[in-house]
């Protein structure tokens, strides 16, 4: 909280300012159905035709709670990591920049390098 209040006083915003964290906007999940995910969300015969019928059928805003709740449907609770390989690379990827950063904000940002 403390280092939030200093970018706030900062960037000029009332220091006394406490935003509402306790719900995420969004958050990444593995699809449940790999086919009906690139069904959903890629250019297809498929998805063109389902347009096309439900374009005639419904107005644009129950196709779009209907699309949002089926891909929702898809949508898996699980999270998927990083494997430590891919970790490694990242880190060593961006390394430069975060030694630079830490040195830039004068805060010790060891741990993203662990």
């Amino acid at each position: 909280i403390a280092f939030m209040q200093q970018m706030y006083a900062f960037i000029g915003v009332d220091a006394n300012f406490t935003p509402d964290t306790s719900r995420k906007a969004q958050t990444a999940q593995v699809p449940k159905n790999q086919t009906l995910n690139r069904l959903l969300k890629t250019e297809n015969p498929i998805r063109s035709a389902a347009s096309g019928l439900l374009r005639a059928l419904l107005p644009e805003a129950a196709r779009s709670r209907l699309r949002s709740q089926v891909i929702s449907l898809n949508s898996g609770s699980k999270k998927q990591g990083l494997s430590a390989e891919d970790r490694a690379l990242l880190q060593d990827y961006y390394r430069e920049d975060i030694l630079k950063l830490q040195e830039l904000i004068q805060r010790d940002l060891s741990a993203w390098l662990k």
